[in-house]
């Protein structure tokens, strides 16, 4: 077993790590251009994608509460 402890959520990065931010970024991007496995591609990419703009949500598939309830598509008039 590992004895590497991990960040609970919401906690503030470790300082000391920072040093190796960069260069586990390039790994990442490698591994997204030039891994023979697509599933390692995959991977990368979505690692770099959480990174960069956050994990994504959960969407919810009950029926009952529905994300999307409406769309609608409203043509504005310039000149009015």
């Amino acid at each position: 077993m590992s004895n590497v402890k991990r960040a609970k959520a919401g906690t503030k990065p470790d300082p000391r790590m920072r040093k190796y931010a960069r260069e586990a970024l390039d790994m990442l991007f490698d591994l997204a251009k030039g891994a023979e496995s697509e599933a390692v591609r995959v991977s990368a990419i979505k690692e770099i994608l959480d990174r960069g703009f956050g994990k994504s949500s959960t969407l919810s598939a009950d029926p009952a509460h529905p994300i999307l309830t409406r769309i609608e598509r409203v043509i504005v008039d310039p000149e009015n």
